[in-house]
């Protein structure tokens, strides 16, 4: 419960930020210490603790087979809209935020032991979800073209997913890491 109580704090000091004039840029700067320092932390300390077996890719499937009927059904649901709502919704409806508001409350609801899992979900599932399907999206959309190298480039130097690959590399012998992350 404290947990819950604490994500409401911060989503309540977070309301009153965006009253009070912050400046320019300052939600950038949130963003950026959430893409640059927080996700990957969260990485290197828990996705050592990922065993993987038929379980985690059942997780990382899920999240496939989610974005595939959601955006189905939004394709169905819009067949008489405007190409800008089809396009809009099918990147609305099936992709979740889940790095920013979803991890903390998995986190508070399932506990600590499921952190490891909602990498699994967040980083193979919805990341890569948002950088291919996502820009196939916009570029179908948007220009009628995608620009792949592009979007390799944007997936293969994503801080979070590049934090997850090494602590995945170098396993269980993070802990040295992990004590220095831990505050």
């Amino acid at each position: 419960m404290g947990d819950l109580i604490f994500i409401a704090v911060l989503l309540s000091i977070g309301i009153l930020l965006r009253r009070i004039n912050m400046g320019d840029g300052f939600d950038k700067s949130l963003n950026d210490f959430i893409i640059y320092v927080s996700l990957p932390a969260v990485a290197l300390i828990y996705a050592p603790k990922i065993h993987f077996d038929s379980n985690t890719f059942s997780i990382v499937l899920i999240s496939w087979l989610l974005l595939a009927l959601s955006a189905l059904f939004v394709i169905w649901l819009t067949k008489d809209m405007p190409q800008q709502i089809r396009a809009s919704m099918l990147l609305i409806v099936p992709l979740g935020n889940t790095s920013f508001l979803a991890i903390p409350l998995i986190k508070a609801l399932a506990g600590e032991g499921s952190m490891p899992y909602i990498l699994i979900y967040d980083q193979f599932g919805t990341f890569l979800a948002l950088s291919t399907y996502g820009a196939f999206i916009i570029g179908y959309y948007e220009h009628g073209a995608l620009d792949w190298k592009k979007i390799g480039k944007k997936i293969a130097t994503f801080p979070p997913l590049i934090a997850l690959v090494c602590a995945l590399m170098i396993g269980e012998q993070s802990q040295v890491v992990q004590s220095y992350l831990k505050i």
